[in-house]
């Protein structure tokens, strides 16, 4: 029979044996065992400072993951280790950033958005980025390799990318993302992954600011799919009294917005970043997915998901998520990731068409339109949606057969209208439109399809086009010259290099040339062309070959000729509201043979014409 000072006496919280003798350890406070208990070891995060304590073998075991890892040489500050040249390679960051000939010094010196920079400097400088900050692994690897200019280094890595990623700035998460790149590579490897990681590998619209009115609209879109994905695996999760849309919003936010760092421990988060630079995005969902079930026992049994969040944060997980990850890959294929995807777009899309909430407080913000206009053009592209849909419509919209299910409520949702898919217009019908409201920006018209479908889902959903009208109608010179400039850099870079200037420069006196043709005015035209190619020449030359969009701007506003050209060729005639209101109908945008033959012409520069 037990004694009563063997019933009573403490457990071991590592090994989870009964003992009589245990010590709390000198780190978490976790009773230990003499067995679960590693004397001296130093502990550079300890609140007394760094020393050497008697830990847990939990502790221990997170140290020693992190001493690993710097003695093989696979974490260094800001330096090209080993393991991250790897990820540079195998992701295509290489073969891209060698392509593109991109480096960090092009943009260390161009004027960054006031919001971004002041948003830098208080996730930087308020120690939000500070060691102290992470998750103990982290906190550990960071104390043991950070230099005195630590700082300074991921202000330069975050500055070079908002710099040329403008359109989508500084966004949440980010700070975390480029201390851990800076933990394998220098600052111009740093930054290039940096940029490959929005450009390429996540979501197109993953980390969109406030900026566009659609924060985050890429993690709600990714949290879409994984709630799926947990329905699909876990059954359960039906019956569940947290809807398993809301399980996944709480339980990915942290996990996906900061892709892992400082979420689980470091050697799982050294995991999933060789899986994301492996398999691309699709990494994210298989990530999560094995997360959740690693604890799926306690998941049924009703453990809510911030406080799996917690428990992720202080566990050492990875062989078990190796084991997972490796099942799931086999089910979470890419197709039924990019089906589910387009479903959740699609979702989103629909929001933008029935909430006059979202359209007062967000299209109001961030669009020149009044609420009455918006609540206009918000009708009127509902009307237009029915109306290419109609059985006897000469045009069908994007009304798609959904092949997979989302979760139940929103399956429900989706249901109970049966136009729902039916969400945006395509680019065909952007160009007629823009042929109406724009005739001039018509020849660079696919790019600004591109640069306002954010979320690449092939249409413009209602917010996209308002932003895009927005602009056209009643956006101001330099938002204009925006347009401009983003559709002429075909490579997305930021800045236009001598050839991309002379091609939009040669497109924009096309109309004066025509004009005045065999006319005396001729030779008087040709030399003003002339000296504003010779200007855009020398600016190019003053700008080592790259112009970005502020010069771009003072060297158009800094001759009269030039401003007037650059005014003519984006609108001759500026659309209202009503006008663009009008050109919304199904006749002007139904289909039509001939354009679509035209449009189909192998040249580039007048593919519309």
């Amino acid at each position: 029979m037990s004694t009563s000072s063997e019933i009573e006496g403490p457990d071991c919280k590592v090994c989870e044996t009964n003992y009589t003798s245990t010590l709390p350890c000198e780190r978490c406070g976790q009773e230990a065992c003499k067995l679960c208990t590693v004397k001296s070891k130093w502990v550079y995060s300890h609140p007394s400072g760094k020393g050497q304590y008697n830990i847990c073998s939990d502790c221990d075991g997170h140290i020693s993951a992190v001493e690993r890892l710097i003695h093989n040489g696979c974490v260094k500050w800001s330096s090209i280790t080993p393991l991250g040249f790897k990820w540079y390679s195998v992701s295509g960051c290489e073969k891209w950033a060698k392509t593109h000939k991109i480096c960090i010094q092009d943009y260390l010196d161009v004027p960054i958005d006031p919001a971004d920079l002041e948003q830098i400097a208080k996730d930087i400088d308020t120690g939000r980025s500070n060691p102290g900050s992470y998750n103990f692994s982290m906190c550990e690897a960071l104390l043991r390799v950070e230099t005195p200019s630590y700082k300074e280094d991921i202000k330069k890595v975050l500055y070079g990318y908002c710099v040329r990623n403008s359109k989508v700035g500084y966004c949440q998460g980010m700070n975390m993302v480029a201390v851990w790149l800076l933990m394998y590579f220098d600052h111009n490897l740093a930054f290039l992954m940096m940029c490959y990681l929005v450009e390429k590998l996540l979501l197109p619209d993953f980390y969109i600011g406030n900026k566009h009115g659609n924060s985050l609209n890429g993690f709600y879109i990714e949290s879409t799919v994984i709630a799926s994905v947990l329905e699909h695996l876990m059954s359960h999760m039906k019956k569940s009294q947290i809807p398993t849309n809301e399980f996944a919003d709480f339980f990915s936010m942290q996990h996906l917005i900061q892709i892992f760092v400082s979420t689980v421990d470091i050697e799982t988060t050294v995991y999933m970043w060789d899986r994301l630079c492996h398999e691309g995005s699709i990494a994210l969902i298989r990530g999560v997915t094995s997360l959740v079930k690693v604890y799926e026992k306690d998941v049924k049994k009703g453990l809510h998901p911030l406080q799996l969040v917690r428990i992720l944060n202080s566990s050492r997980v990875v062989i078990k998520v190796k084991e997972v990850y490796e099942k799931l890959s086999k089910k979470i294929t890419s197709i039924r990731v990019d089906r589910m995807r387009q479903i959740a777009k699609d979702f989103r899309a629909k929001q933008w068409l029935d909430c006059e909430r979202i359209v007062v407080n967000k299209l109001e913000n961030i669009s020149s339109f009044t609420h009455e206009e918006i609540l206009k053009l918000q009708k009127r592209f509902n009307s237009l949606l029915k109306e290419l849909s109609a059985p006897n419509s000469p045009r069908s919209t994007f009304r798609r057969q959904s092949t997979l299910k989302l979760p139940k409520n929103l399956q429900t949702k989706i249901t109970k209208d049966e136009s729902f898919l039916e969400v945006g217009i395509s680019k065909s019908q952007f160009l007629r439109l823009l042929s109406d409201v724009a005739p001039t920006l018509l020849p660079r018209g696919e790019e600004i399809f591109n640069k306002y479908d954010q979320d690449a889902s092939g249409y413009l959903d209602f917010r996209e086009l308002t932003i895009a009208m927005s602009v056209l109608s009643k956006g101001t010179f330099e938002e204009k010259l925006q347009i401009c400039f983003d559709a002429f850099d075909h490579d997305h870079s930021g800045y236009l290099e001598a050839e991309e200037i002379n091609q939009l420069l040669e497109k924009m006196f096309i109309s004066y040339t025509e004009k005045i043709e065999n006319s005396q005015e001729t030779k008087e035209l040709n030399e003003k062309i002339s000296k504003i190619k010779g200007k855009m020449s020398y600016l190019c030359e003053q700008s080592n070959g790259k112009v970005f969009f502020d010069d771009f701007l003072r060297g158009m506003k800094t001759d009269m000729f030039l401003y007037s050209c650059i005014s003519d060729f984006m609108f001759s005639d500026k659309p209202r509201v009503s006008s663009v209101i009008k050109a919304m109908n199904s006749g002007n945008l139904a289909e039509n043979e001939n354009f679509e033959h035209i449009q189909s012409s192998p040249c580039k520069m007048c593919q519309i014409f």
